[in-house]
């Protein structure tokens, strides 16, 4: 076996476009990773416009590894990115954060600040109800919201608040679920 220092490194050439899609993609999903999300946010911090965010997280995802595997909860992992991607127009910011949880950034119109951020989440829902007909495995996503009115002094409280309430989503969720199983 070849010991570090005798084995033979080929230089590669890379362009710096390469390099920085590399840093920012996750590599098993194909959307943005950590690095793209802070980077996203930074850009829009030097907007007023508000700026919707969703954060979402994979409802028992560590059971469907369980039961099914890492490779099984991989190809869910890509399916969950598949349907946000399809949920969301182009220019949307979309990243996985970090396992199974993921994050969707994008400016909303001053008029459609109620609506626009329910709206891809109601057809991030549709989406996966489509997806789940198709499905052997059905999955469930905890969803949460807000909106930052005036980027970028309250962005970081937006990011919160979405968290907190995708947290407080997935306990309802969790709670349901036993109910249901015990048969009330």
């Amino acid at each position: 076996m070849a010991t570090p220092e005798k084995r033979k490194y080929k230089p590669t050439f890379k362009t710096l476009q390469q390099i920085l899609l590399e840093n920012t993609t996750d590599t098993l999903t194909g959307i943005g990773n950590r690095q793209y999300w802070k980077d996203s946010l930074e850009e829009m911090r030097q907007s007023t416009d508000p700026v919707a965010i969703l954060i979402i997280d994979l409802n028992n995802f560590k059971q469907i590894n369980d039961t099914f595997g890492h490779q099984k909860g991989d190809e869910i992992l890509i399916r969950v990115a598949q349907i946000l991607e399809k949920s969301l127009r182009p220019d949307d910011i979309l990243a996985r954060l970090g396992g199974d949880e993921f994050g969707i950034a994008f400016p909303v119109p001053p008029d459609q600040i109620s609506t626009t951020p329910r709206e891809v989440a109601e057809r991030i829902e549709h989406n996966l109800e489509q997806s789940n007909q198709e499905s052997s495995i059905k999955i469930t996503l905890s969803i949460g919201e807000a909106v930052s009115k005036h980027p970028p002094s309250d962005l970081n409280t937006a990011i919160s608040q979405a968290d907190d309430k995708m947290y407080r989503n997935k306990q309802y969720k969790k709670r349901e679920q036993y109910i249901d199983g015990a048969g009330i």
